[in-house]
């Protein structure tokens, strides 16, 4: 199988997802850019990311990401605080309305993925691959600078 097809599917799969995402984002008033952010936050351990970071996990620019979190703010789904680590920086973190909306569209892509139709240890497998394909992705951008 050429690798295209894999890459097609991965897409199609993706898009399944933003389609599902779409109605809750436009209910609170988001872009499925803004979204991103949300979906972002809400999939870090600590529901928070440095400005950096959730600039990296979105692959913009950091005045771009500001413009973002500024509209997260306006709508109590996020704020930014100081980081305790290093008082220079600033984290972006989820509000109570955040996670609650974050959790609205978890259960909107659990109802509409594709992937449901794969059993626990498939998602498992496709999980420990999708980390290996990461993985290398990593070590491939490392490698350029």
């Amino acid at each position: 199988m050429p690798l295209s097809t894999t890459i097609t599917a991965v897409e199609r799969i993706a898009s399944a997802h933003r389609a599902a995402a779409v109605p809750v984002l436009h209910e609170v008033g988001l872009s499925e850019t803004q979204g991103a952010l949300l979906w972002a936050l809400g999939g870090s351990i600590t529901s928070d990311l440095t400005m950096s970071e959730a600039a990296a996990a979105l692959s913009c620019d950091a005045s771009n990401l500001t413009l973002l979190a500024r509209h997260l703010e306006s709508l109590d789904l996020a704020e930014r605080i100081p980081d305790p680590a290093d008082a220079r920086r600033r984290r972006l973190t989820l509000t109570q309305h955040g996670r609650e909306v974050v959790e609205r569209m978890t259960r909107a892509l659990d109802d509409a993925s594709p992937l449901r139709a794969l059993t626990d240890a498939e998602r498992a497998t496709l999980d420990e691959l999708l980390a290996k394909a990461m993985d290398h992705a990593a070590a491939s951008k490392d490698d350029n600078y």
